[in-house]
């Protein structure tokens, strides 16, 4: 199973773009708050894409635990992480560093 983005113009519903994204199941999605970016969550990791160019900015946490989901922080900067390994993940976009995890106690983190 594969994933790929769609990417459609909101105002005429045209479909602007198919991205071929992850050779594995992508479990979350969400556009960042400036409209810049794009992070998808998935069973081989976290990856971060440009939305104007469509390519791969950066792969965060690949070859972790899958990813079950992802938000971005109101102001961009972070991501909250969750992941099949009972952990949550606060990730610093701009720094690219881990800033805090926090196991969990249970099977896997389905949401943040």
């Amino acid at each position: 199973m594969g994933g790929f983005v769609r990417i459609w113009d909101t105002g005429t519903w045209a479909l602007e773009a198919t991205i071929d994204i992850d050779p594995s199941a992508v479990w979350s999605i969400a556009a960042s708050p400036d409209g810049t970016q794009f992070m998808t969550a998935s069973e081989s990791g976290l990856r971060l894409w440009d939305l104007q160019t469509r390519a791969l900015k950066k792969e965060i946490l690949h070859g972790t635990a899958p990813i079950t989901r992802a938000t971005w922080s109101p102001d961009g900067k972070r991501l909250a992480i969750a992941s099949t390994d009972a952990r949550f993940r606060l990730w610093d976009v701009q720094s690219d560093k881990l800033e805090r995890e926090i196991a969990v106690d249970q099977d896997v983190v389905w949401s943040v």
